[in-house]
């Protein structure tokens, strides 16, 4: 179907092509009306390419990419919607791409070059694809997708990242599958106002304003087990990720981090500073130029926004929460970044994006600005901020403070955890109802399980970019439990802004690859990941340090027993007593990469 004489573009809908098993994927191809042989630009995903191709605008539109001389291919993944078969999220992304690759480099119109790109999960089947090496993948953008389907999208640091992970089944779950043996669509779930009732639905509408707590509580999944949720009826693969929380061979083929040798394309990883994936975009970049194939390591580029992830959508561009850094996003910013990108590596036209000497550009907060670099981390030097109180460091209102001097001999801080009281998450790097940046003020006020540690009004600037982690002394009365710590700008109007956060469970803190259960009334270290960030903390602002051992429904809830905390039920339940420790034997601190 011609879209007319002006555009010059053909449109061919519903083609549907066989992969190497026999299965048949439906895609769409958007292409220049002449004889010329073009390169291929694909984005393979699984949403309805009909309601979804709006989606496809916040990297580049089809129709786009058409009128700029490529052919642009949109494809639904095996399952969904008019693509034969059963979905199971990532686990037939990186094969069936791969056959769709070379599936389009061998047709009339393709000069064999072709590139993935997308926003989300509309590009996790193009990294998926990049480790199986199809011989005419040449280049990948991805926005805010997903390079490694264990580190930060489904786990983080051995906690299920329930904001992300449930409000993405349900969506899913709640469309229309594909029934390859009956031919028809069957509803797997609720309808689509029980989801909207749910949370799942809101999430663009409602993450500008502010979080109010009755909300997140009362649609929050509560649910125990985890596997029994109404709205997950029906997702087979939502009990499949339950049942894995460690880092095992059923996450290991879709690890980008571990086999980043595997990349022989040119990649563009998207990311920004509230995503909570953010991690496995900056270690997947970190990796894929440590030790991706030399012929192609200079090509490959990370950016990093100021916003949070859902600020692509239209009705946010620019935004992180409250906060709008008035910045290019969606496709404003990433449709001219993805045609230069796609026209230097499929048409070896022009200098591509950034540069070789500098192919990091990340966005400085607090400063506001964009900042170009040879490589993340900048240099930085870091420096451990310890936590003292006279052992009533309870609510903001308590004696906590942090400063960089060595803790003598301090009382613990002390505080009790229990699962059916956790404390509920306001933005940072969530995806339930509030995302971003938003005023954590009352978060710190009256909750006697969150520990507060605040820095002297600062007399000068301090510049933070790079890892950041917490090492904390702990004992715990559980065998199993959470420990959850968060960073803090205190702004001189009192506003407490957000910047980065961190949990561990405590069964992992030897690592992610076996269980090890605490002795309870042991002393024990627990090293904890937090986002990297790139931060002027300003004179007179205040650093925060926080901690508490939940962030719900951010995080699953731990059940502080020796069940898996994602299997666990009702009767599971036990109530942590926590012991923090800061003193000359055993100081705990966040330790911040200061730039000098």
């Amino acid at each position: 179907m011609a879209l007319g004489e002006q555009a010059n573009i053909i449109i061919e809908r519903a083609v549907m092509v066989p992969v190497r098993d026999g299965t048949k994927l439906r895609v769409d191809i958007y292409r220049p009306v002449d004889d010329e042989k073009h390169g291929v630009v694909m984005s393979a995903q699984g949403y309805d390419k009909d309601f979804f191709w709006q989606q496809h605008q916040h990297v580049m539109s089809p129709l786009v990419a058409a009128q700029k001389g490529f052919v642009a291919i949109v494809a639904e993944d095996r399952g969904r919607y008019g693509s034969e078969g059963v979905f199971e999220p990532y686990k037939n992304a990186g094969k069936d791409t791969y056959d769709l690759v070379e599936w389009a480099a061998v047709q009339p119109w393709s000069n064999g070059n072709v590139g993935l790109y997308g926003p989300c999960y509309n590009c996790t089947d193009g990294y998926m694809a990049a480790l199986e090496q199809p011989p005419h993948l040449k280049a990948v953008f991805g926005n805010v997708s997903n390079p490694n389907c264990y580190k930060g999208w489904c786990y983080q640091n051995g906690v299920m990242v329930l904001s992300f992970m449930y409000t993405w089944s349900v969506m899913l779950n709640a469309t229309d599958l594909n029934d390859a043996s009956e031919g028809k669509k069957t509803s797997k779930s609720g309808s689509g106002k029980d989801v909207e009732g749910m949370l799942v639905m809101n999430v663009a509408h409602e993450a500008h304003r502010p979080p109010i707590p009755q909300d997140q509580w009362e649609r929050a999944p509560w649910t125990l087990p985890l596997k029994d949720d109404k709205y997950l009826v029906g997702a087979h693969w939502w009990p499949e990720w339950l049942e894995h929380p460690m880092f095992d061979d059923y996450w290991k083929p879709y690890d980008s981090i571990g086999q980043a040798y595997k990349y022989k394309c040119a990649t563009f990883i998207g990311s920004c500073w509230y995503d909570p994936t953010q991690l496995s975009h900056i270690r997947t970049f970190q990796a894929i130029q440590q030790n991706s194939d030399p012929s192609v390591r200079k090509d490959h580029r990370l950016l990093i926004g100021p916003w949070d992830h859902h600020a692509y959508m239209n009705t946010r561009p620019g935004c992180a929460g409250v906060r709008n850094f008035k910045t290019e996003t969606g496709q404003m910013l990433m449709g001219p970044l993805c045609i230069k990108f796609m026209k230097k590596h499929l048409l070896g036209e022009g200098d591509g994006i950034f540069s070789d000497e500098k192919p990091v550009r990340y966005f400085r907060m607090g400063e506001n600005k964009w900042i170009d670099v040879p490589s993340w981390p900048p240099v930085s030097e870091n420096t451990n901020f310890y936590i003292h109180s006279g052992g009533n460091a309870n609510t903001d209102a308590g004696d906590g403070t942090l400063n960089a001097k060595l803790p003598g001999q301090e009382a613990r801080d002390t505080y009790t955890y229990d699962p059916k009281d956790p404390v509920m998450s306001y933005g940072g790097h969530s995806q339930m109802l509030t995302e971003g940046i938003h005023d954590h003020a009352e978060k710190f006020k009256g909750r006697q399980d969150i520990l507060v540690y605040d820095t002297e009004v600062l007399e000068e600037d301090l510049l933070a970019e790079g890892a950041v982690s917490a090492t904390i002394y702990a004992i715990t009365s559980a065998e199993d439990t959470d420990f959850f710590v968060q960073l803090i700008d205190i702004e001189p109007d009192g506003f407490n802004c957000p910047v980065t956060q961190g949990i561990i469970r405590a069964r992992f803190h030897n690592g992610y690859d076996h269980e090890d259960f605490i002795t309870p009334g042991e002393i024990v270290k627990y090293e904890i990941e937090c986002f990297d960030i790139a931060w002027l903390f300003q004179k007179g602002h205040r650093i925060r340090f926080a901690i508490t051992s939940s962030e719900f429904p951010s995080y699953t809830r731990n059940l502080n027993s020796r069940v898996s905390p994602e299997l666990g039920t009702e009767e599971d339940i036990v109530v942590a007593n926590q012991q923090i420790l800061h003193c000359e034997e055993y100081p705990s601190y966040i330790t911040l990469p200061v730039v000098k």
